[in-house]
């Protein structure tokens, strides 16, 4: 009996091994708050955009950001990619031409990565749709590692600068000082 005893608790002891391996192979769901929206009735005008980061701190083991959504204030998908199905993230221009770090879709070991909310279309633009509908993003990242999940987190931080340029071809926007920032941690939902 005892050794009828001893083979369950083996047996156990490795099938919740192997679930727990395939746990963390399995992809998960990071949910991030954030705003993008332009205050014009300032001078100069204020844009308030945000950055979602990514940190790997595993010491081997690659994070891969699957897919990338962000919804306005009235849940409409503003930007949607997903390298997999060829729709590739927006790239970090933050970064010289040939760096590594422009590329959201990979976070080595040790490294971290992130992406602006005007590194989308909109670029330092209101995002489209009616008045308001920056002032809350909902930005859901779906991430996976051949790591460990607990030693990735993924951040959200909200800025504002101000935004100086006519917004034409020959007096684009830019941005100049910045005038506050905060940061929170998004909530893993598995």
């Amino acid at each position: 009996m005892i050794r009828i005893t001893m083979i369950a608790l083996l047996l156990f002891a490795a099938l919740r091994a192997a679930s727990a391996e395939a746990a963390s192979e399995k992809p998960w769901l990071a949910s991030c708050g954030g705003f993008h929206f332009v205050r014009t009735h300032f001078s100069p005008p204020e844009i308030y955009v945000t950055s979602i980061g990514v940190r790997n701190s595993n010491v081997e083991g690659t994070v891969t950001i699957e897919r990338l959504i962000v919804r306005d204030t009235l849940g409409n998908v503003l930007s949607e990619s997903e390298p997999a199905v060829g729709v590739a993230h927006p790239e970090n221009t933050d970064y010289p031409v040939g760096s590594p770090a422009r590329d959201f879709t990979t976070v080595p070991a040790g490294q971290a990565r992130y992406i602006r909310t005007l590194h989308f279309p909109w670029g330092l633009n209101a995002v489209p749709g009616p008045a308001g509908v920056g002032n809350f993003l909902t930005i859901e990242v779906t991430l996976s590692t051949d790591g460990k999940r607990d030693l990735v987190t993924v951040t959200s931080s909200r800025s504002s600068r101000e935004r100086q340029g006519a917004g034409t071809s020959t007096s684009p926007f830019f941005e100049t000082a910045e005038h506050s920032r905060d940061s929170s941690t998004c909530i893993r939902v598995d």
